[in-house]
């Protein structure tokens, strides 16, 4: 079954209002350096467009206790995206690096629409 055109152009007209540039950072294949230390590789930047979640919503779920002070709800795009952020990535918002903590993906009938990220610092 594939996916319903109405969420997908009602996802995409969200996150086109609302959201903003992110990057998705990729840390890069790590090399030896001949005495059995790693290198880490060079990263991989992926370009991506996200919206906060409204800080009310941020609250409830701090009460809750699914968010610590100072982590965030980012919904990312999947448009345009060509990978599947997870918790060895980061996320890059306004020139600063974001741990990603956990990644829920919200999909219709099985395609992905945004990828439900925590982030902490």
């Amino acid at each position: 079954m594939g996916l319903n055109p109405a969420f997908q152009r009602t996802a995409t007209r969200l996150i086109a209002r609302f959201g903003r540039t992110v990057e998705i950072v990729r840390p890069g294949e790590p090399t030896d350096d001949g005495y059995g230390n790693e290198i880490p590789g060079e990263a991989t930047v992926y370009p991506a467009t996200a919206a906060t979640i409204d800080a009310t919503v941020v609250l409830a779920h701090q009460q809750s206790g699914s968010l610590e002070p100072g982590d965030m709800r980012v919904l990312v795009s999947t448009d345009g995206l060509p990978i599947e952020p997870d918790t060895s990535d980061a996320l890059r918002m306004d020139g600063e690096d974001w741990i990603i903590i956990a990644v829920a993906q919200l999909a219709t009938d099985g395609e992905p629409l945004f990828y439900d990220l925590r982030v902490g610092r």
